[in-house]
């Protein structure tokens, strides 16, 4: 029998460059919030790791052996993400925002492969934009504003806070009353404290009380048409406002969510 010769330098080259690339993505991972996870040909997660495993109450391969649809559950947040990982099931490489916990990731999913080339699942790393897309939010707002102070000092003119309503009046919602002019909001005679988003976006559903507005409408009209973010950040901004108006957020009764389309401020 022949013996074949093999090129030891070049194989252990190889090794120390795997070793390298292992190292710096470790490095890296544990940096930058991220989560990343493998799962097999049935969805069922074989492996999760990360440094943003904690931001949302997760240990390392806690949902080890739960499908990814149970451990998403059966809500609008999972539609995505599990249609994204059926695909790469079918070789596709798929991104993907999620809204989890009160953060908002950006996701990228992909076929996981073994040694003979036949997909055996899926494999994805979802990295936490959550404060990226907070600061962005508050440099367009002083962005604005600070471009209109400058028109008005060039101008010699004078300006006034921009009117998030169409209406000077309060505005009258349910439980709650809403000043514009004034960045005010009560709950029950109770005044709460908002973030200019938080406000912005309040306004917008109360001057459309009972009208069901979808995420691209809310993102056009309270971030502004270029801004970057997609869809789970209205849901991020929603639950925060939750948080406040809400006697208890987790069975919302003022913002409704209505399934596949948008939000809605209910008056009774």
């Amino acid at each position: 029998m022949k013996n074949e010769a093999v090129d030891l330098t070049e194989h252990e080259g190889l090794r120390a460059a795997l070793d390298q690339k292992e190292t710096a993505l470790r490095l890296v991972s544990s940096q930058i919030p991220l989560i990343s996870w493998a799962t097999d040909a049935a969805l069922k997660f074989t492996s999760s790791t990360g440094s943003g495993l904690p931001l949302v109450d997760l240990e390392e391969g806690q949902v080890v052996g739960t499908t990814l649809p149970d451990f998403l559950g059966d809500d609008e947040t999972s539609l995505e993400p599990v249609a994204a990982s059926r695909r790469a099931l079918e070789g596709e490489t798929v991104s993907f925002e999620i809204e989890w916990a009160g953060h908002c990731f950006t996701a990228l999913v992909g076929p996981r492969y073994n040694k003979d080339g036949a997909i055996i699942g899926t494999t994805g790393v979802a990295v936490d934009q959550t404060r990226q897309l907070d600061l962005e939010s508050q440099v367009r707002m002083l962005t604005e504003e600070l471009a209109r102070l400058r028109r008005a000092i060039r101008e010699g003119s004078t300006i006034t806070m921009p009117d998030t309503s169409s209406e000077s009046e309060p505005i009258s919602v349910n439980v709650l009353e809403i000043e514009p002019d004034n960045y005010v909001v009560k709950r029950s005679g109770e005044e709460i404290s908002l973030t200019p988003i938080e406000f912005r976006l309040l306004v917008e559903l109360a001057k459309n009380p009972n009208k069901v507005l979808s995420r691209p409408i809310l993102l056009e009209r309270v971030w502004g048409y270029d801004f970057m973010g997609g869809a789970a950040v209205v849901n991020m901004a929603i639950r925060r406002l939750r948080e406040k108006v809400e006697l208890d957020a987790s069975e919302p009764s003022l913002i409704q969510t209505v399934r596949g389309v948008g939000y809605r401020l209910v008056d009774d």
